[in-house]
């Protein structure tokens, strides 16, 4: 018998999509703090999404994409804040910055992962383009056009996860709060 999941169906995709739009609020106001809290809501709406869909994977993978995205920026922290007050040299900030883009990379492909998993529970297939999205807009980083395009990917998933339905059978999709 499959747990009863933590939230109701439209609370989960509520809490997902929110958290994602405060991480990016939080990248652009250069608040860690927020990217975190933003992460840890985002976590909690796909657990609870995995649970609806009866799979683990779905959530495993984010989890590994959310972990390795904060541990991307306190390296991109570090190096920035070494370079301008630390006295570190210039090769000491690009190591600092090629070892951030390569985290940012293994974090954008675990997304893709995660988001091909909820595109196959789903069949939306809008997850999977955003997905891909998400992942050459971390690769093309180096040129600012890829943080563009990783943002309209971003934007994408936040559509395509309150465009989810619940599966056939799911208790309690109308409620938030299930007694």
């Amino acid at each position: 018998m499959q747990a009863r999941p933590i939230l109701g169906f439209d609370a989960a995709k509520l809490l997902a999509s929110f958290g994602i739009l405060v991480s990016i609020a939080g990248v652009l106001a250069a608040s860690p703090i927020v990217v975190v809290l933003g992460i840890v809501g985002w976590l909690l709406g796909v657990y609870a999404l995995s649970q609806h869909y009866g799979s683990r994977s779905i959530f495993d993978y984010a989890v590994y994409a959310g972990v390795i995205g904060m541990v991307a920026g306190v390296v991109g922290a570090v190096a920035v804040v070494g370079a301008l007050i630390g006295g570190a040299g210039i090769f000491s900030f690009v190591i600092g910055l090629v070892v951030f883009w390569l985290l940012m990379v293994a974090a954008a492909w675990f997304l893709r992962r995660h988001l091909d998993e909820l595109a196959r529970s789903t069949g939306l297939d809008r997850l999977e383009r955003a997905g891909r999205y998400i992942l050459v807009g971390a690769l093309l980083s180096i040129i600012l056009v890829g943080l563009v395009i990783a943002l309209v990917g971003l934007v994408m998933v936040v559509i395509g996860i309150l465009e989810l339905r619940p599966p056939p059978g799911a208790p309690g999709q109308a409620s938030t709060l299930e007694t």
